[in-house]
């Protein structure tokens, strides 16, 4: 025979005491959170719902602050100069662009950059070309 109260089982002869929570009992595992500068159906499981939310700067760097997997492509060096110089933001940066899938549970956080011109032989942009540009932050994260 089980009976059961907010702080024991009993179970025949028995009473065995619970504990008041079970949050220090379940190990949390964290959620992977990936950082880049884009997105593309490659990167989601085939059949998926993504919840998009846009984000202020301080909590992109919130998250980031709490660790990524850098989807960083290193051939976007001079992007990554500007996200170091503007925002104070540094992630490693890896030695090939990886591919990844983000899976149910799991985020990727991306910078979005517009009004940078492609650079053609030359290395970085100009103060006026950076100044020009947008800069907007959004999480997607993988619900099911």
């Amino acid at each position: 025979m089980l009976n059961f109260s907010a702080e024991t089982v009993e179970i025949g002869e028995a009473i065995v005491a619970l504990p008041l929570s079970f949050e220090n009992s379940v190990q949390k595992v964290p959620m992977k959170t990936y950082f880049g500068f884009g997105i593309a159906p490659s990167m989601f499981p085939p059949a998926c719902s993504i919840r998009k939310q846009t984000l202020s700067v301080e909590e992109a760097k919130g998250i980031i602050g709490e660790g990524v997997v850098s989807c960083l492509n290193p051939s976007h060096k001079a992007s990554i100069d500007v996200m170091q110089s503007r925002f104070g933001i540094s992630v490693e940066i890896p030695p090939k662009a990886p591919s990844v899938v983000v899976q149910c549970g799991e985020r990727a956080l991306v910078m979005g950059v517009s009004g940078l011109p492609r650079l053609e032989n030359r290395h970085e942009y100009t103060s006026e070309e950076v100044a020009g540009a947008k800069f907007n932050f959004a999480l997607f994260t993988v619900t099911e």
